[in-house]
């Protein structure tokens, strides 16, 4: 992977940019979760909120810049985040999203997700979300 290197910014600034980014994503996804009509929007933005949040982990851990990339499951890791097994779990059904959010011939899958299932990814992402944020206060 080649990370492309970013002018230097205040490390402050960039959380509070991962931070915000954070909240507008899962603020849109909510919306076009709104009556069902958007799943595959919903999903591709809960992904973005996720991803956000990890990257503001990143940068508060490590004190750098979060790479290029879009696996949450990399992110978390490379974050240095103990992930249970089941939050792990999680974030791989998530990380699925980002992807098949993307072409068509997965549109038709998506589309066709119960609403309960869809329900339970956003209910998943608020209790990881909440935890991520704890993260950011406690070291």
């Amino acid at each position: 992977m080649i990370l492309i290197e970013m002018p230097p910014k205040d490390l402050g600034e960039l959380l509070r940019y991962w931070q915000g980014l954070s909240a507008k994503e899962l603020a849109f996804a909510k919306r076009s979760l709104r009556g069902g009509k958007y799943p595959l929007q919903a999903l591709f933005h809960l992904h973005l909120a996720l991803e956000a949040l990890l990257k503001a982990n990143i940068v508060y851990r490590q004190k750098d810049h979060a790479p290029y990339s879009h696996n949450l499951e990399y992110l978390a890791g490379f974050a240095g985040l103990e992930l249970s097994k089941q939050k792990l779990a999680y974030v791989t059904q998530l990380n699925a999203f980002n992807i098949t959010g993307r072409y068509p011939e997965d549109l038709e899958y998506i589309n066709k997700l119960e609403a309960s299932y869809v329900n339970k990814l956003f209910s998943e992402t608020g209790e990881l979300m909440t935890w991520l944020k704890k993260q950011l206060k406690t070291r």
